[in-house]
């Protein structure tokens, strides 16, 4: 609180990581969000969890304990295409949000189970749920016939999941079976 120094981490390779979002829980645990390229070890004390983005932007959500110690890290694998990990929330039984954009085709599911979405325009958007464990619970995928970005994502007490970001074309809304389209000409904001 009052600015001293508590812990740093780093971690990365030769080609390029970013961090898109990053969050506390209750329990101090940290969650960062991102995209990397190549092989990446995400844990910098002596362990090792090497990511391997086997094309360009390959998305990835972490966690390290409140002393800043690693615990996890799940990939966003774009099968063919890229992923972008643009935000990040959690609830307070310690699941964790992350929400992004794609391009292509993405497997969500790290395991060897799939979870597969598939781009509908230039980019579409998802939203996934992981517990504190990294299991992950689900993803969805939404976009239209051009752009569709989230880029703010917030969870209120009751646990409901709050979204924005920008789209432009028609964009489909409703990830499951329903449909729900909007049309922009430009960039326009949206919410849900």
């Amino acid at each position: 609180n009052n600015g001293g120094f508590i812990w740093a981490r780093g971690f990365g390779s030769t080609s390029e990581e970013y961090s898109g979002g990053i969050i506390i829980n209750n329990s101090g645990n940290v969650y960062i969000a991102g995209s990397f390229d190549g092989t990446v070890d995400f844990d910098p004390g002596p362990g090792v969890a090497w990511m391997v983005a086997d094309t360009t932007n390959a998305g990835y959500v972490c966690k390290f304990d409140a002393a800043g110690n690693f615990v996890w890290v799940r990939e966003i694998d774009p099968v063919a295409g890229s992923a972008l990990t643009t935000n990040i929330a959690c609830n307070a039984q310690g699941d964790v949000f992350a929400a992004g954009q794609f391009l292509g085709t993405v497997d969500m599911d790290p395991g060897p189970g799939a979870i597969t979405l598939v781009n509908q325009g230039q980019s579409s958007a998802y939203i996934a749920r992981w517990d504190s464990a990294g299991n992950i619970a689900w993803a969805r995928g939404f976009g239209g016939d051009s752009t569709t970005v989230v880029n703010g994502l917030q969870i209120d007490a009751m646990d409901n999941l709050f979204f924005a970001g920008y789209f432009n074309g028609t964009t489909d809304f409703d990830p499951g079976p329903g449909t729900t389209n909007h049309t922009s000409q430009l960039k326009d904001i949206f919410i849900g």
